[in-house]
């Protein structure tokens, strides 16, 4: 039988406990409530102007007024250069092989510097075009450039693969 007192003398509350337990349920719910019973909402809390902050949203609306693409296109740094519509009107068209035109000859057909060297930097790395729609997959293509050059267009065939062989040894 002791030890069964024992279990209840160690497992019950007497009432000190039970006042404890209850005071400190109490403080933890009061403390979790306090922000909603006291705090004023939609409290907006004022930036001081010379604050870091400030500062910051200032120097980005500045970066992003300058790298606005709009503006720049429309700049007096743009008026002597050559639109991609104009380049592509004074093309000559010839047929060619997109896998062995070197970059003057993509010039010649009325390409930039830049894409012309994109192509080359694609057949380079193994790529290469084996219809002529492949050439919509060039990143920097004028618009309407496919569809002046597409008749044009006269590729070599190059199987996609070889094909091997294999003998069976015993």
């Amino acid at each position: 039988m002791q030890l069964k007192e024992l279990i209840k003398a160690f497992l019950t509350y007497g009432k000190r406990d039970r006042v404890g337990v209850i005071a400190i349920v109490l403080l933890m719910v009061l403390i979790y409530a306090w922000p909603y019973l006291f705090v004023k909402k939609n409290t907006h809390y004022p930036i001081k102007a010379s604050s870091v902050l400030v500062k910051a949203i200032d120097s980005l609306q500045v970066k992003q007024k300058s790298n606005d693409p709009i503006k720049k296109f429309q700049g007096t740094n743009n008026i002597n250069r050559h639109s991609p519509s104009q380049t592509l009107a004074n093309a000559e068209l010839f047929e060619f092989d997109p896998n062995t035109l070197p970059v003057v000859g993509w010039q010649k057909l009325g390409l930039s510097n830049k894409t012309s060297h994109t192509i080359e930097k694609y057949r380079s790395k193994g790529g290469k075009f084996h219809k002529a729609e492949d050439l919509k997959k060039i990143w920097g293509l004028p618009e309407g450039f496919y569809e002046r050059v597409k008749d044009y267009v006269v590729i070599a065939s190059t199987p996609y693969y070889t094909k091997t062989e294999f003998k069976k040894t015993v």
